[in-house]
């Protein structure tokens, strides 16, 4: 009776919960929560089974692939495999890929801070975008960029940093905030650089800035726009002639393969794209600032050594000083030139106390002199003039005119015979004179065949500032003088103002200092 009872007890409690329980042959179903329980149930927990089919809870364990949530904020996801992770895409992307074996896609679109890997496109995006610098027209094949609103949209194109653009065909490499790379195979390295020659360019520094052809710009606001191979180095450089160099700050290279070094150089007026042999060379520059720019040094083309002064087109002297130049050793030319004693006539070069190079004066050992005696001079007197009123004093050698004598009716004259080719330098004239007047001594020279009047080569006019003394009056000679005597003959002429003065008024000689 006792087991009967239990068993439609049983039927009824079944009977009871068949409204929440559903079973099949092929299914089991619940309305109401599951719970199975006594089995090592907890949170966190997953179900397992052994190989005989006995279910149990258990804490996950690590394995490959297998992702948790783990973090400080309680919503990130952890990799718990010790052995890392990594994303396979079943066909490689070649270097010859394009957009229509591979076309460009994305994962999303628009705004955002995401990190993308795009296998198809072999593209990597991490960081955050305001705007389109990551939909699928600017994800370049085999690109790379992170940072904010960086671009990369050619093939293999890199942008590192805020607001970095590569946006070159091809290998172009934008890194630094506000940096930009466009052409082919250019680099921009630096706040604000840019490199957007037509291909393999390098703009590394602030604002540094390489266009052209392989152009290189490295330093603070540098400048490489020469067409061809310019390299500007520095602060405020700038190589803007092909295959031109500017190193220093604030040079600036502007001639065909030419080097500019030093401080703010001031560049003249060149070809930027051909030899021209007057352009410069090398400049160095000791300007101030831009507005004050200067040059210490510049060779140009030709070999033409400016130093402190403006180059010209002059191939005359090959180095060009604008101030003066000291040497503790030897210095050796073949001809030295002194534009300080130019002038009419050769002369001899000595040096002073401190060394400069002067005239030598006519006591000089290099000089030459000859000698004419005033005992050496014949009378011309008029047809009324006696013979008498020319005196000679041997014992003094002076010679005179007596009291009175007026100039017209008497003058004397000596020869003169210098040796053949020498280089007049000045006349010296020994003489005495007591009172007013003056006499008047004139060297000549007179053709060989010829009645004209002889030529003037240099006159002497006496004083009498000094009575009672022999005086010496000297002139130089003002024009180049070479005697020549297979052409003229040379001779001296001594006349009075006015009237003789007797002894009063006497000549002692003539000196004439010469070189060969």
């Amino acid at each position: 009776m006792k087991k009967i009872f239990l068993l439609l007890l049983s039927v009824a409690t079944f009977e009871a919960n068949a409204q929440f329980v559903e079973a099949r042959t092929d299914s089991f179903k619940t309305r109401v929560p599951l719970r199975l329980m006594n089995i090592g149930e907890g949170a966190g927990k997953v179900l397992t089974s052994d190989a005989q089919g006995r279910a149990t809870w258990q804490t996950p364990a690590g394995g490959s692939g297998l992702w948790t949530v783990a973090g400080l904020g309680g919503n990130e996801i952890q990799n718990t495999n010790a052995g890392g992770f990594w994303s396979s895409y079943g066909t490689i992307v070649p270097i010859t890929a394009n957009n229509t074996t591979n076309p460009p896609t994305a994962p999303v679109a628009g705004s955002g801070t995401r990190m993308m890997w795009i296998p198809s496109r072999s593209a990597f995006r991490a960081g955050t975008v305001n705007g389109n610098a990551w939909d699928a027209a600017n994800v370049g094949l085999h690109s790379f960029a992170t940072g904010y609103n960086s671009w990369a949209s050619g093939v293999g194109n890199v942008a590192i940093g805020t607001g970095a653009i590569s946006d070159g065909t091809s290998n172009t490499i934008a890194i630094g905030e506000g940096s930009h790379a466009s052409g082919y195979r250019n680099m921009a390295f630096g706040i604000g650089a840019i490199s957007d020659g037509t291909s393999n360019t390098v703009a590394i520094g602030e604002s540094a800035h390489a266009s052209g052809e392989g152009g290189i710009a490295m330093g603070q606001f540098s400048l490489a726009d020469g067409s061809v191979r310019s390299i500007a180095i520095g602060v405020n450089t700038r190589a803007s002639a092909n295959y031109s160099t500017a190193i220093g700050t604030g040079t600036i290279a502007n001639a065909y393969y030419s080097l500019a070094l030093g401080y703010y150089n001031l560049p003249i007026s060149s070809n930027a794209t051909s030899w021209v042999s007057t352009d410069p060379l090398l400049y160095i520059g000791n300007g101030q600032s831009e507005a004050s720019q200067s040059n210490a040094m510049v060779i140009q083309k030709n070999g033409v050594v400016n130093i402190g002064v403006t180059p010209t087109s002059s191939t005359t002297y090959k180095l060009k000083l604008g101030g003066s130049m000291s040497a503790t050793g030897t210095v050796q030319a073949s001809n030295l030139r002194s534009t300080g004693l130019s002038g009419i006539g050769e002369r001899h070069v000595c040096t002073d106390a401190s060394g400069n190079l002067i005239e030598c004066t006519n006591n000089s050992a290099n000089l030459l002199y000859y000698n004419v005696s005033a005992l050496g001079f014949h009378p011309v007197l008029s047809a009324s003039t006696p013979l008498t009123a020319f005196v000679r004093n041997v014992e003094r050698a002076l010679i005179s005119f007596a009291n009175g004598t007026k100039s017209g009716d008497a003058h004397a004259f000596a020869p003169v015979e210098l040796p053949d080719g020498a280089l007049m330098s000045k006349m010296i004239m020994n003489y005495k004179q007591n009172s007013g007047g003056e006499m008047k001594l004139t060297f000549y020279s007179v053709e060989k065949q010829t009645d004209a009047v002889g030529s003037i080569e240099v006159i002497i006019l006496s004083d009498d500032t000094s009575p009672g003394t022999i005086r010496e009056a000297t002139a130089d000679f003002d024009k180049e003088t070479k005697i020549d005597n297979s052409k003229y003959y040379y001779y001296l002429k001594l006349e009075c103002e006015s009237n003789w003065q007797g002894t009063d008024m006497a000549l002692r000689g003539v000196i004439f200092a010469y070189s060969k």
